[in-house]
């Protein structure tokens, strides 16, 4: 966990091992995860949630419980980490900040939309 603070979005796929470890503790999920890991690095890594990942993804849901496949739930944060990585250098916004922004934008564009 230590040596997550010195990981870069080019090397960041080196976490999975940690990833994989924090989705595996019964209660922690991709979210709760990615959250863990936004603490030790928020340069890095965002914070997966279903608003952030509604907006960013395009996709209606985002449908991931505990016990959805550890390799699909990897596989998908990877994939939203390199979205909101491409979005923080597109729109100039810096990636510790991105997940909240999105998160807001979904609560005022989606209202009344069950997430």
């Amino acid at each position: 966990m230590n040596g997550l603070s010195d990981t870069t979005i080019e090397n960041y796929k080196e976490s999975e091992k940690v990833l994989r470890d924090l989705i595996s503790i019964n209660g922690i999920g991709l979210p709760m995860a990615s959250t863990i890991l936004r603490f030790r690095n928020p340069d890095v890594f965002p914070i997966i949630d279903k608003r952030a990942y509604r907006v960013l993804m395009d996709k209606e849901r985002l449908s991931i419980y505990t016990s959805t496949n550890i390799d699909r739930q990897v596989e998908i944060y990877f994939e939203y980490i390199e979205r909101v990585h491409k979005f923080s250098k597109d729109k100039k916004v810096k990636v510790c900040h991105v997940d909240r922004v999105l998160y807001i934008f979904d609560k005022e564009a989606n209202k009344g939309i069950k997430i």
